[in-house]
């Protein structure tokens, strides 16, 4: 029972502490590409910290072996075998603290991120026009729905590994997930990417 109760308590710590890293970077323009097949090159997120509501302290907060159970499920559904669901759920962990009711404005965008894995609803509408339809055309609503959230989030990691058509390292992959395959080098992404290493070791090290 105590061994347990440590574990949760340790899983709550890495969870605030990989929420705590990105909401602290600073909020780095994306270099985009702009139009076209890079229509998501802000990355799925807006590349931007802000504010995020309810994250991470929400009692309906996931734990991250229940979200990359959710990705494996997602992942298998959508026939993607490119994407671990570590990889997907260690986004999540970073990106929502695992709060699939978590939202953020980006007033810079016009837009906002929602959910599990804070997809743009932009980015959501762009995949769906790509052919990611099983959840139909996406809403706030699908994207604050945690299988929504992952379908969508799992949608834009896929479409990033296979960017311009040679994959891509995990590396790229993660950092253009915040930034935008155009900005994936820039110093937030990549302050993204370190804090992305640094939580999946401490989720998923034996």
């Amino acid at each position: 029972m105590a061994d347990g109760l440590g574990k949760l308590i340790l899983l709550a710590g890495v969870a605030l502490i990989a929420y705590g890293a990105y909401s602290g970077f600073s909020a780095v323009e994306s270099s985009t590409e702009g139009g076209g097949a890079d229509a998501g090159s802000d990355g799925a997120d807006g590349g931007d910290a802000g504010s995020v509501v309810n994250a991470s302290t929400a009692s309906g907060s996931m734990t991250p072996q229940q979200i990359a159970d959710l990705a494996q499920s997602t992942l298998s559904a959508m026939g993607v075998t490119d994407i671990t669901p570590q990889m997907a759920a260690t986004i999540a962990m970073i990106e929502s603290g695992g709060d699939p009711a978590a939202e953020r404005q980006e007033p810079r965008l016009n837009d906002a991120s929602y959910g599990l894995m804070q997809t743009l609803l932009g980015t959501a509408t762009w995949l769906y026009g790509l052919g990611y339809s099983s959840m139909g055309e996406p809403t706030s609503e699908t994207l604050l729905n945690a299988e929504g959230s992952m379908y969508f989030g799992c949608g834009y990691l896929h479409w990033l590994r296979n960017y311009k058509g040679s994959p891509q390292t995990d590396d790229f992959v993660v950092a253009a997930y915040n930034g935008g395959p155009g900005g994936a080098s820039g110093a937030g992404p990549q302050a993204y990417l370190a804090s992305y290493q640094s939580t999946y070791s401490s989720l998923w090290s034996v």
